[in-house]
């Protein structure tokens, strides 16, 4: 599922609100892709064409946690709009 060859990033904010953070981008072009661990959750995410989405691996299937419409990301947009999705769903789990 994830590619080895791709790239990571951690963010390097020490403030930020989650214990550890994982990103690794297989795809900077279009679509954009990112994969990796936020808190131990891993996901996905993707834009594409003004849609992004982002799921989360449980059990072994993705679930969409949340969807929209935007303009396309850059790559620190991505990270942000990660982060605060994954924010909102951890305060349901």
């Amino acid at each position: 599922m994830l590619n080895p060859a791709a790239a990571w990033y951690a963010p390097p904010d020490p403030e930020a609100a989650f214990d550890t953070r994982e990103y690794r981008f297989t795809c900077m072009g279009c679509p954009l892709q990112i994969e990796g661990h936020v808190d131990g959750f891993p996901f996905y995410f993707r834009a594409r064409h003004g849609k992004w989405r982002l799921e989360i691996d449980q059990s072994g299937g993705g679930v969409v946690i949340a969807h929209g419409d935007t303009d396309d990301f850059t790559p620190g947009q991505a990270v942000d709009r990660i982060e605060t999705e994954m924010a909102r769903w951890l305060w349901t789990v």
